[in-house]
């Protein structure tokens, strides 16, 4: 987790917010010390069982939908079925946001 911070970190400037679960490998003492040191860093803690808070409901809602009916023929197409609907919603900022709005979190992106 502290080396997946810090990489975090090093590309993104200013304030960081990271919505987590509260999993142990989240929680350590590593992790603490670490957002001790680093006060940019601001971890913030999802309720034990939240999915109408989570943004990734509603991206994995859309990529389902446009999975539905496929029938891959194997695993390299399944791979490449998914990867294509993942990038899909990726670069609609339209349904992104729909994503956030949906789940009632503040939107603090542009």
């Amino acid at each position: 987790m502290c080396a997946f911070l810090r990489d975090l970190l090093r590309h993104l400037r200013g304030h960081v917010f990271l919505l987590w679960d509260g999993g142990r490998p989240h929680t350590g003492r590593l992790v603490k010390e670490l957002v001790r040191r680093v006060p940019r860093l601001h971890l913030l803690r999802f309720p034990g069982y939240a999915p109408e808070l989570n943004c990734d409901e509603g991206v994995w809602k859309l990529a389902k939908g446009m999975l539905a009916n496929g029938c891959p023929k194997g695993r390299s197409e399944l791979d490449a079925s998914l990867t294509n609907a993942l990038q899909s919603i990726r670069h609609n900022r339209e349904n992104l946001r729909a994503c956030i709005d949906h789940s009632g979190l503040p939107y603090f992106l542009p």
